[in-house]
């Protein structure tokens, strides 16, 4: 009997644990910001895809399901593979100062 009300106490401070849900929506914020357009179009872009699509739509209950997303979020980011500099498209590059007078 009393080894029921321990176990139904720990489930109820598990509930009151607060969940960082800005932690995740930090994540997603950051990993948006990532231009991919500079990235090379392989298996890294497509794992970092699928990871942020994850990320938002998840419903986690718990801190270590936010965990989980982030770190997969952030391992995907930082697998990303981007373009040489020559590859990218002439936005992504600083003006050449004989040709600024133009802009």
């Amino acid at each position: 009997m009393i080894k029921s009300h321990v176990e139904a106490l720990k489930k109820g401070f598990a509930q009151l644990e607060e969940l960082n849900r800005e932690k995740l929506a930090n994540a997603i914020q950051e990993a948006e910001k990532v231009n991919l357009e500079n990235c090379v179009e392989d298996d890294a872009l497509t794992a970092f895809k699928t990871a942020l699509d994850n990320a938002k739509a998840a419903n986690p209950q718990t801190n270590e399901e936010i965990d989980t997303l982030v770190n997969a979020l952030l391992d995907a980011q930082a697998g990303l593979h981007f373009k040489e500099e020559e590859d990218l498209p002439l936005c992504n590059k600083e003006i050449p100062s004989a040709m600024r007078w133009m802009f």
